[in-house]
């Protein structure tokens, strides 16, 4: 089997205007993909199935194809690695329980670099006011599919953003699981920024969902999460996350956009999970805007990444999880891989925020003054 993913058969994903498999999924037939009825039902489903079992890759799962390419690592391959469990219960034929993940609204407080409006509509205005958007996203603020959830039995269910520790609407429809008697028997994810984690939100979580999963965006630590995930402050919001171990029902999984620039750092947020007894580490690679795909990157800098990716794995063999070797393996494949862009178009881009934000990437990655020169 050359191509596969179980995907299609264990997790359903809902955004404002249709479902899918996962996030990296492009939809051909929107119109028979809009409700979870149909879609489960739906000919465009079945016939990506049946492509599957016979190890060929739909054109809807491209996005994963180009990443594994140009960076050896994918949605696909990660899921297929820690899940294997799955593809064994569909090859034998056994009952599935599937997931659902919600892209609640693109509501958001941050304007992190790799975002677009698509997920943080105020990234979205930010991108047009820098002249680096046309347009700007349509500000969807709520998810019309999220007042059926409750109609279901879903075991998990992750909530994606925007911010939904931020948007009022993820919590009215965790409040709906709790008055319909469904929350003691789910299983939440929920992926957040971590800024506007509070304790008042924390203990209801916990007090009323059988387990809760906090999956922090953590592209860099200290002065790099301050510029990559601009305007949040890092000594605040260590401590946020951080709370999640004061709950018994909870755990913590670090979740990094990897961009060139968090690559360039990545190591210190694998010392820092490491020293905080956080060992569930998970990376997606930017592909899009393409300046900022992790291969992108002087070679001379990656040159010097490879020998320290190389080292930290030597460092913490004994301390490693599968998945904390999992994401270092991925950075040292990234620093063997060859790139043929122009590293000055990136320079340019991260310019113009820098005038606009009044800082300067110079300060955090000095390394890259030589290509700053004009």
């Amino acid at each position: 089997m050359n191509f596969f993913c179980h995907l299609p058969w264990t997790a359903i994903q809902i955004n404002e205007k249709n479902c899918a498999p996962c996030c990296m999924y492009r939809p051909i037939d929107t119109l028979e993909l809009d409700t979870l009825g149909k879609y489960l039902e739906s000919n465009e489903l079945q016939q990506v199935k049946s492509q599957l079992l016979n190890g060929q890759a739909p054109i809807q799962c491209q996005r994963c194809v180009i990443s594994e390419q140009n960076n050896g690592h994918s949605f696909r391959l990660l899921h297929n690695k820690f899940h294997d469990e799955k593809t064994q219960d569909i090859m034998s034929g056994n009952d599935l329980t599937m997931e659902l993940t919600i892209l609640t609204s693109n509501t958001c407080n941050l304007l992190c670099l790799p975002c677009n409006g698509g997920s943080s509509y105020i990234r979205g205005v930010e991108l047009k006011k820098i002249g680096l958007e046309k347009t700007t996203a349509k500000h969807f603020k709520k998810n019309s599919k999220l007042d059926d959830i409750h109609k279901f039995n879903f075991e998990r269910i992750t909530f994606l953003g925007g911010e939904p520790f931020g948007d009022k609407v993820t919590f009215e429809c965790l409040e709906n699981l709790v008055k319909y008697q469904k929350s003691k028997n789910v299983t939440l994810d929920l992926n957040t920024n971590g800024t506007l984690i509070t304790r008042e939100k924390m203990d209801f979580l916990s007090n009323n969902f059988k387990f809760v999963y906090i999956k922090a965006s953590i592209d860099g630590i200290a002065q790099v999460n301050d510029y990559l995930r601009y305007p949040s402050e890092w000594t605040e919001l260590q401590a946020k996350i951080l709370m999640t171990h004061d709950y018994p029902n909870m755990s913590l999984m670090l979740t990094t956009a990897l961009s060139n620039l968090a690559l360039m750092r990545y190591y210190q947020v694998v010392e820092w999970a490491i020293a905080h007894s956080i060992d569930d580490l998970f990376l997606s690679t930017v592909q899009e805007p393409r300046l900022l795909q992790p291969s992108n990157l002087p070679v001379s800098v990656k040159e010097q990444l490879l020998k320290t990716y190389l080292n930290l794995k030597t460092c913490y063999k004994n301390q490693m999880t599968e998945r904390v070797e999992f994401v270092i393996d991925t950075c040292i494949f990234i620093c063997q891989t060859q790139n043929n862009d122009d590293f000055s178009n990136t320079i340019q881009w991260l310019e113009l925020h820098d005038q606009h934000r009044k800082n300067s990437v110079l300060n955090i990655f000095p390394e890259l003054n030589d290509y700053c020169q004009t």
